[in-house]
């Protein structure tokens, strides 16, 4: 075996694989980028996360026709009740036009 290494690690691979005394530890300074990358990652999916909350938001306000700021606190209070992971439904209040369809007139 120790020829077989030598022929084609050695003698054919013009010594590159030879046993180094150094040992190449990894410090901050080499893995340093994984971190920036790490912290840019998770920055840029809370923003992204965020923006999405608000045109929840909006959406929210729109269909239920309440104001963003209603719709804002319904859903913070729905975000932070851990309880449960069903949105109560939530009655829409129309006005009456006074006309009647029935022909029970």
């Amino acid at each position: 075996m120790r020829e077989l290494k030598d022929k084609w690690w050695k003698v054919q691979g013009d010594n590159k694989c030879e046993e180094e005394d150094e040992s190449d530890e990894l410090g901050f300074t080499k893995i340093g980028g994984v971190f920036v990358v790490l912290v840019l990652g998770c920055l840029i999916a809370f923003m992204f996360s965020i923006l999405e909350f608000l045109w929840n938001i909006r959406k929210v306000a729109i269909e239920e026709e309440i104001t963003p700021k209603e719709a804002l606190i319904l859903e913070w209070k729905f975000a932070m009740k851990c309880d449960g992971g069903v949105k109560p439904l939530r009655r829409r209040h129309h006005i009456d036009t006074g006309t009647n369809n029935s022909d029970t007139s």
